[in-house]
Order: C-alpha cells, then sequence, then structure tokens
C-alpha cells in the first residue's frame, strides 16, 4: 500500500519547528485495518496525525 503523508507544523512560521503532525488526505479510502498500519509505519503514535 503507498500514500503520501503530509508533515504539517502548527503553532509555528518556521518550517521544521512547533508541533509536527502528519496529514493523509482522502482517508475515507483506507479501511482502518490500513490506516493503523499507516499511522504505525509513519509514527502517527509519536505524532499528532489525521486522515482526512
Amino acid at each position: 500500500m503507498k500514500c503520501e503523508v503530509l508533515r504539517v507544523d502548527a503553532f509555528t512560521t518556521i518550517p521544521g519547528q512547533g508541533n509536527p503532525a502528519g496529514v493523509v488526505l482522502a482517508g475515507d479510502t483506507y479501511s482502518t485495518d490500513e490506516m493503523q498500519k499507516i499511522a504505525k509505519k509513519v509514527g502517527f503514535y509519536v505524532l499528532n496525525g489525521c486522515f482526512m
């Protein structure tokens, strides 16, 4: 499975600073199992993340 994960830095104007969050667009195209696998692989348990 291949998907694009975007990194968004919240609460800052400097890239790489602030609170990082991973964002996966078209999240409704993934099953719960697939989203959990993606989250584990990219480290959403460390970063905040969302599927939109």
